[in-house]
């Protein structure tokens, strides 16, 4: 096993960018002996580093969050090996969770960015009775949509409701749709944006299928908000729900 000078500090350096608080365990072994190094990662979601000294060059290193995590805090963490203070080597690289670790010697660095993609399921707030509903992308990540859906349930007062869909990055607007099929009083639609043609509207039972340009990629902050003609007080919208898919973060 390599030695080094008594004039050099040998030791690791753990680099963890996450947008949350993330309780992290660095575990390791030298020729002589384990050892194990714990602490805990505070945001803003900027690398922050962490360096522990050695006595002699590792066997192997480790690192994971132990606690059992939020996949979507999206924790991406570095092991790199220094000598007074200065990398030498950057051993290993890859986002961790309470079940994935990253490791060295195994070779698995890992990008960081749009490698690393989650799928799920993004809920609002149910609005208020008479009020418009809209849905939201937002966090620290970049984000893909692919569809999101909404229910109208419609109150007694005869009109014919007419809904838009307005799609759009932080109030830049990137697309709107308008449904050509109307929804009468005392009725529940489930409207449903999905990848289509422009224009290509359609309607089947209880629900009306608006085509947006998806799926579409944006760092966090994408909003999809409808604007109803003759919504009435007693009308009652669901929230949005989106189907996305949620990469590294946007920093």
């Amino acid at each position: 096993m390599l030695e080094y000078g008594q004039s050099s500090t040998l030791g690791l350096r753990l680099s963890i960018r996450s947008s949350t608080e993330t309780t992290f365990q660095l575990n390791g072994a030298t020729k002589s002996a384990q050892f194990v190094q714990s602490g805990t990662h505070t945001p803003p979601n900027t690398y922050q580093e962490y360096n522990f000294p050695l006595t002699e060059i590792p066997i192997w290193v480790s690192v994971n969050t132990p606690q059992t995590s939020n996949p979507a805090s999206r924790v991406y963490a570095t092991i790199s090996l220094t000598i007074n203070g200065d990398v030498i080597y950057k051993m290993t690289a890859g986002y961790i969770d309470n079940i994935k670790s990253i490791t060295w010697p195994v070779a698995n660095i890992e990008p960081y960015g749009f490698s690393n993609a989650i799928a799920g399921q993004s809920g609002g707030s149910t609005p208020a009775a008479g009020a418009e509903t809209y849905g939201s992308l937002t966090g620290d990540s970049y984000m893909k949509l692919f569809a999101a859906s909404f229910q109208l349930t419609t109150s007694a007062t005869v009109a014919n409701r007419t809904v838009t869909v307005k799609l759009h990055h932080n109030d830049s607007p990137i697309a709107y749709q308008t449904s050509t099929v109307v929804q009468t009083a005392s009725t529940t639609r489930t409207y449903v944006c999905t990848p289509a043609h422009v224009g290509q509207i359609l309607s089947y039972s209880t629900f009306i299928f608006l085509p947006l340009p998806l799926p579409i990629a944006f760092n966090a902050g994408i909003y999809i908000d409808t604007i109803t003609a003759n919504l009435q007080a007693g009308d009652q919208y669901t929230a949005v729900t989106e189907v996305m898919e949620s990469f590294g973060d946007a920093h």
